[in-house]
């Protein structure tokens, strides 16, 4: 995992690398899951000890996946895990806009998605 996160550290104008687990039930994804991102957290609070007395800086977030969402649903999530407001009448760009501009002011080096087979994923032909 440190070799996504040092290889997108200076990344600005493209995406982001990313890393996919995946096998089968109880194999303990979400247990390392859940590692990796103590141990991110645990980092940046060491590096950084008085982001953590200002409550300033989030650097993981791990919003969940409802069932069955759709691509505004979790854009939805994805704001209001960090407390975005979000309006029925909000386009789902303008959520992620929102959401991207608050995750990168909080400082969240990185995102954690868990149970991401709930997203009904379509082919285009």
């Amino acid at each position: 995992m440190r070799t996504p996160m040092i290889l997108g550290r200076h990344q600005q104008t493209t995406a982001r690398p990313l890393l996919i687990v995946t096998g089968p039930a109880v194999a303990g994804k979400t247990t390392a899951l859940l590692h990796v991102g103590r141990a991110c957290h645990l980092t940046h609070t060491r590096r950084h000890p008085s982001a953590t007395t200002t409550n300033a800086s989030a650097p993981v977030a791990q919003p969940r996946v409802p069932p069955g969402a759709t691509a505004k649903a979790l854009a939805t999530e994805f704001a209001r895990y960090l407390g975005i407001p979000v309006t029925g009448r909000m386009t789902q760009v303008q959520i992620t806009d929102a959401a991207c501009h608050t995750y990168n002011r909080t400082g969240v080096r990185l995102v954690m998605i868990d149970e991401i087979h709930r997203r009904p994923w379509t082919r285009s032909a």
